[in-house]
């Protein structure tokens, strides 16, 4: 089940309630939901770290949590699924918006190197926001729909494959019956 693999996964809710970071949410990190694992706030938990992991800001951690204590989606599971983003995915992640961006706008190529700096951000990013912010608007609602529906889709299939193997075991313990002549 989709329920034992979250569990073994997931930090436990101790952890979470002493991290320094996520102490501004006070008394919301108490809320059952946020710790319950079923089919629908895994969805959501899934969603709401597919959508924020591909935000050109900082701090994804403290939206994620933030989101997944209004939306009341399983906390943990959000906090994993948006560290999809990391140093070596990010670089990718981002061109993918700008290149996906550029061409929905149907704007022109500007070559661009990013550099890390405030300079960047000031002289670099007003070329390339537009398109970056349309690429990124599209990309985090898609990968949100699929991770949402796709949770749904696995949790189901686990479930048919579930009462599939259990109806095979019943099969097998009942013995065939005597032909009556």
């Amino acid at each position: 089940m989709p329920r034992k693999f979250f569990r073994k996964i997931s930090p436990t809710p101790e952890t979470f309630k002493r991290h320094k970071h996520l102490q501004f949410l006070g008394d919301a990190l108490h809320v059952a939901c946020l710790w319950h694992i079923n089919r629908r706030t895994a969805a959501k938990g899934v969603a709401i770290g597919m959508f924020v992991m591909w935000l050109p800001l900082p701090f994804h951690v403290l939206m994620t949590a933030t989101l997944a204590v209004i939306l009341r989606a399983n906390l943990p599971i959000a906090l994993i699924t948006v560290f999809i983003n990391n140093p070596l995915t990010m670089g990718p992640m981002f061109y993918l918006d700008y290149w996906l961006g550029r061409h929905l706008l149907g704007g022109h190529f500007h070559p661009f190197k990013f550099e890390a700096s405030l300079h960047w951000l000031v002289h670099g990013l007003p070329h390339i926001w537009q398109p970056l912010l349309t690429g990124t608007v599209v990309v985090a609602s898609i990968s949100a729909l699929a991770g949402y529906y796709g949770v749904h889709l696995l949790w189901r299939l686990s479930i048919l494959h579930h009462l599939k193997k259990r109806q095979e075991r019943r099969a097998a313990a009942i013995p065939p019956s005597e032909p009556t002549s």
